[in-house]
C-alpha cells in the first residue's frame, strides 16, 4: 500500500495538506475517503497475490458504504468520492490521478464477444457527476466532465463537458485548480 497514494487521497478529499488533524477529520467524517481506503487495502492485497481477503474487504466496503469497488481496478492517487452510495467501479476499470466521482456512478463492463477493452479508462482530473453510466472500452480524456445522469457511448475528448443520453459535447471544462 503506497502511503504517497493515501497522502494524495487525503489531500484531495480535504483540499489541504496532510496533517494529523486533517487525516483524523477525513477518516472520521468522510465516508467516500474511507471507501477509498478500503479499496487501497484490498488492491494492495491483490498485488501481493492474497486470495479471498481482498474480496472480503470489497464486500465489506459495499455493505458499509454502498460502494462496489473491485480491488482489481487500477485507480491513481487523489481519488475523491463525494458520496459513495451506489458507486460501481468494475474489475478492469482504470482511473487516472485526481478524479472525482459522485454517487450512483457506474464504470463497468460492456459485454461483448471480445475480451479486450471492455472496461472504461479515465484520464487525469476527470469528474463524473451523479448517476452517470460509462460502460465498455471507452476513454474519457483528461480534464473532461461527464454530466449527471449521462450515458456515455463513445470516447470523450480531453477538456470537454458531455451530458445527456447518449452523452454529447455541450461545452469546454474549466482547467483544474492549482492549489
Amino acid at each position: 500500500m503506497s502511503f504517497e497514494r493515501i497522502r494524495a487521497d487525503v489531500e484531495a478529499a480535504a483540499g489541504r495538506p496532510l496533517s494529523a488533524r486533517v487525516l483524523a477529520r477525513c477518516y472520521l467524517f468522510d465516508m467516500g475517503f474511507r471507501a477509498v481506503l478500503y479499496y487501497r487495502l484490498a488492491n494492495w492485497l491483490v498485488t501481493r497475490k492474497v486470495k479471498y481477503l481482498p474480496n472480503l474487504i470489497a464486500a465489506r466496503c459495499l455493505r458499509v458504504f454502498g460502494a462496489d469497488i473491485l480491488p482489481q481496478a487500477a485507480i491513481g492517487p487523489g481519488l475523491v468520492i463525494k458520496h459513495p452510495v451506489g458507486l460501481v467501479i468494475g474489475f478492469g476499470t482504470r482511473i487516472g490521478r485526481n478524479c472525482v466521482l459522485m454517487q450512483n456512478v457506474t464504470l463497468g463492463e460492456k459485454y461483448s464477444a471480445g475480451t479486450e477493452g471492455r472496461y472504461p479508462v479515465l484520464g487525469d482530473d476527470v469528474t463524473v457527476c451523479a448517476g452517470a453510466v460509462v460502460l465498455g472500452g471507452l476513454r474519457i480524456g483528461s480534464g473532461a466532465v461527464v454530466g449527471a445522469n449521462s450515458v456515455v457511448t463513445r470516447d470523450v475528448a480531453e477538456g470537454v463537458v458531455v451530458a445527456g443520453a447518449p452523452a454529447r459535447v455541450i461545452g469546454a471544462s474549466s482547467p483544474p485548480r492549482v492549489a
